[in-house]
């Protein structure tokens, strides 16, 4: 690792240009440091023996006077631009200002015998550890002391002809000392250096990765905006294409729907002639047959006049229902008035009595008073289509341990009369909810349904004045609401 970051002259160059800040405001703090510690000192040599004894107590305190002078001048040279350009200069030349002045008191003093050598042990400390120094920086910075240290020792054994004793164990010790510290913070400005660069470098590859990632997701962010863009516009093509589609097919539905009642306004025109000329042959026979009833015993009359009022229910229904396919063809409105509800709803079952009856439970829950304002054999063929419809979803489920049911309950709310139809057969699907009233659908199988029953239902309960409402649940329940005015509409007067 160390290795390939000293290879990295560019990374060294960065690094560098980082620390310089960081180094000039430690500069500037060792030199506050360096002359309070200097100022601070000279308790010592005024309990010194030494000192005292040589007498230089006067000068030492002009000495380390003029040493924190000359770091604080170092001070003011480091705040200024020069200073900043120079740093490394003022760097090496701070730790050398009091190592000078500790080796002139130990010339003056004891000289290899003297205990401030300890001075320049702290001088390589403290300034090894304020400054923030590489191994070269400290590497000069020891040899610088060492020689100063050497130079104070020696130098008195060379003024003249009687030079003083050297004490040589005491001298190596202080050497040895000298020298030990001088190693450890060589090594460890070295070491230290470099942990400080690798955490640059780590910081330097974290920056770069995250300007990578911003730049990545700046462009994440562009290619997610051009792509919601062009979901959007795919989604607005599609909406645009399924619009277009539904309304083609609504197009169609309305073609063919108008086709078959082009056809079944002509077909209607001919099988209308048809079927009145036998309904009005089998009428005149009952006219026949009701005239001869007199012949008859009389317990007999009475079953006799029974089977004659359905033979002429029954005429009359094939004739509504003629007469509704013409109306389909060519709408028109028919004389409505009070029709009593409980009697339309026993004629309809009646019709229904051989499906019903031992098979289907019917449940009527009708007021006995209530009324509806329609056309009373319209409003049978409604019922009896409903019941028809219902009768067909109860043959086509299989119940299991229940039992089919077809529940018929009126009521009277709010200026209405509803009249409810509900059973519990297979029930018809969600999707085909909103067609069952249109012309022609149906969901039984072919052969079995024109798909007319409800859409002509639909459009009588509307010349009531009515509506109809489905309700279902699949495999559960049908439930069909009509609603009519309770009352005749009051009419329009005419303008006087």
């Amino acid at each position: 690792m160390f290795d390939s970051i000293q290879s990295d002259a560019e990374l060294q160059a960065r690094f560098i240009e980082a620390e310089r800040p960081v180094r000039i405001e430690h500069y500037r703090r060792a030199c506050v440091l360096g002359a309070v510690f200097m100022m601070a000192a000279f308790l010592l040599d005024l309990l010194s023996t030494s000192v005292a004894k040589s007498g230089y107590v006067q000068e030492f305190f002009f000495l380390r006077l003029a040493c924190s002078l000359l770091m604080l001048v170092i001070w003011g040279l480091v705040q200024t631009e020069w200073g900043k350009r120079n740093y490394v200069v003022l760097g090496l030349l701070l730790p050398a200002l009091p190592s000078a002045f500790i080796s002139v008191m130990i010339y003056l003093t004891d000289g290899p015998s003297s205990y401030y050598y300890a001075g320049l042990n702290l001088v390589l400390l403290g300034a090894a550890i304020v400054l923030r120094w590489g191994g070269p920086e400290s590497m000069f910075v020891f040899l610088e002391v060492l020689a100063l240290y050497l130079l104070a020792c020696l130098l008195p054994y060379y003024k003249g002809p009687r030079p003083p004793a050297l004490d040589d164990k005491l001298f190596l010790s202080h050497l040895f000392f000298l020298v030990t510290t001088g190693v450890f913070v060589m090594f460890g400005s070295y070491y230290y250096n470099q942990l400080r660069l690798r955490e640059f470098a780590a910081k330097e590859e974290i920056e770069r990765n995250r300007r990578q990632l911003e730049a990545g997701n700046v462009a994440l962010s562009e290619k997610k905006a051009e792509l919601e863009s062009s979901n959007q516009q795919l989604s607005q093509k599609t909406n645009e294409l399924e619009q277009t589609l539904v309304e083609l097919r609504q197009t169609q539905e309305q073609l063919v729907t108008k086709e078959k009642q082009a056809s079944l306004g002509v077909w209607s025109a001919g099988i209308i002639h048809e079927m009145n000329n036998p309904l009005n042959f089998a009428r005149t026979g009952l006219y026949a047959l009701r005239n001869k009833d007199k012949l008859l015993p009389e317990e007999e009359r009475v079953e006799f006049k029974e089977i004659m009022a359905d033979v002429e229910e029954g005429i009359n229904r094939v004739h509504m229902i003629v007469s509704d396919l013409r109306t389909y063809a060519h709408p028109g409105m028919e004389e409505c008035d009070e029709v009593p509800v409980a009697e339309a709803v026993r004629v309809a079952l009646r019709f229904f009595s051989g499906d019903l009856q031992g098979r289907v439970e019917v449940v009527q829950k009708i007021p006995p008073d209530q009324m509806v304002f329609a056309n009373r054999n319209k409003l049978i063929q409604v019922l009896g289509n409903l019941l028809q419809n219902s009768v067909d979803a109860l043959k086509a489920k299989d119940f299991g341990d229940g039992h089919p049911i077809v529940s018929i309950e009126g009521r009277v709310e709010n200026g209405r009369s509803r009249l409810i139809l509900r059973d519990n057969g297979t029930g018809i699907e969600k999707k085909h909810l909103d067609k069952i009233f249109d012309p022609f659908f149906t969901t039984k199988d072919v052969g079995k349904g024109m798909g007319l029953g409800l859409g002509i239902c639909y459009r009588i309960i509307q010349e009531f004045g009515g509506t109809i409402s489905v309700q279902s649940e699949p495999g559960q329940y049908c439930e069909f609401t009509l609603d009519f005015p309770e009352e005749r509409p009051k009419e329009k007067q005419p303008d006087e």
